[in-house]
Order: C-alpha cells, then sequence, then structure tokens
C-alpha cells in the first residue's frame, strides 16, 4: 500500500488526458475507470487493479481506459492516450510517477507478485504507442 495516497496526484493529473474507448472486450468499471481484459481468468486481476486504484484514491474526474494484457512472462496495463497526446510529452516526472505506480502495483496487487506488470501508453485501438518504464 502506498505511505501516502496523494502520492499519485501528478498521475492523476496526467490521467486527466487520457480518453475512452470502446467495444473491447470484456471489462469491469469502477469510479470512472474501466478496465478491459481478453479472457475470463484475467477477472480476478482487473478486480484487483481497480480496488488497487480505489483504495490509493485515483479516480479521474474524466472517463479512463485501461486494457490488461497478457504478454510472455508478463502483464500489460495499457493507458489509453488523447488523440492530441504524444509520447515526446512525457517528461521526467510523468515517467517517474509511472514508474511508482508500476512499482507499487508490482508490490501490492497480488496477481502482479508472481507475473509483474509493466505500464504502457496506448492508442485507443490499444497499439502500444510508449512503454515508460520497461521491465
Amino acid at each position: 500500500m502506498l505511505q501516502k495516497s496523494n502520492k499519485f496526484f501528478p498521475l492523476l493529473l496526467l490521467l486527466l488526458f487520457f480518453s475512452c474507448s470502446k467495444g473491447h472486450g470484456l471489462h469491469l468499471t469502477e469510479n470512472n475507470i474501466t478496465v478491459y481484459y481478453d479472457d475470463a481468468d484475467q477477472e480476478k486481476t482487473a478486480k484487483e487493479i481497480l480496488y488497487f486504484l480505489k483504495a490509493n484514491k485515483i479516480s479521474p474526474a474524466h472517463p479512463m481506459d485501461i486494457k490488461l494484457v497478457k504478454k510472455d512472462s508478463k502483464f500489460q496495463l495499457l493507458f489509453i492516450k488523447a488523440e492530441a497526446f504524444t509520447s515526446e510529452e512525457l517528461n521526467f516526472e510523468e515517467i517517474r510517477t509511472f514508474l511508482e505506480l508500476q512499482q507499487s502495483l508490482n508490490t501490492s496487487v497480488a496477481s502482479f507478485k508472481t507475473t509483474p506488470c509493466e505500464i504502457a501508453i496506448a492508442n485507443n485501438q490499444f497499439d502500444v504507442k510508449e512503454i515508460p518504464n520497461p521491465l
């Protein structure tokens, strides 16, 4: 669990730039956040992600979409970016915030303790555009 609930406040501001995309399979929604996943076996992990975000008071003002993807020996969490957002706009602080979030997810979410997760930035079709902190 995070030491301070406002530690990810800069991430919340960053996530306000993210837009939503519908029609991508199975999903769960809570607090304006939708987590998509491909396999019914991943529902438990999707619930854990939503619980983690809620417990850490990450609740964006606008709908935000995340897709959980199993890639070889890791998971990827694809955060959907707004169309006008480019990878050059990720500054050091934002990259560091994504790293802190990634590290916290990997230590707090049970499913990620055995199969780690990396955060990726994707377009509204879930095509990966950038991985700020690759595993």
